[in-house]
């Protein structure tokens, strides 16, 4: 399993909150190739290892899927809010629940495939 450390650094922090608070888009896609693209393609590999025991290997379509998803909705994370408990959010814990939320949701769907196939 990866090591947290080896892929999600404070370096990557820092710039998924530029990512975040940038609005030139050429700014952007410099800041997600640069610092953003590895670390978010581990934590989905991760992620999916963790909560899809049944994928053995996770296919580029799977990945592609997720970090589309992960880009829409990581819009979304606002770094200087404080959590109730004083602390500020991780970029890390947002960015994973996006993951396994999207990942969930692939599952009702195919449960929802399913269950209308078999009622045909």
């Amino acid at each position: 399993m990866t090591n947290l450390s080896e892929y999600w650094t404070t370096e990557v922090e820092e710039a998924l909150a530029k990512y975040v608070a940038c609005v030139n888009s050429d700014e952007k896609n410099e800041i997600f190739d640069k610092h953003l693209f590895e670390p978010f393609k581990t934590l989905i590999d991760v992620v999916v290892k963790r909560y899809r025991p049944d994928v053995k290997i996770v296919t580029n379509e799977m990945r592609c899927d997720l970090l589309y998803h992960l880009l829409i909705h990581v819009q979304k994370f606002n770094p200087d809010v404080v959590l109730p408990s004083g602390r500020k959010p991780s970029g890390h814990s947002y960015c994973s629940i996006i993951i396994r939320s999207a990942i969930a949701h692939e599952r009702v769907e195919t449960a929802k495939k399913k269950r209308i196939f078999i009622e045909l």
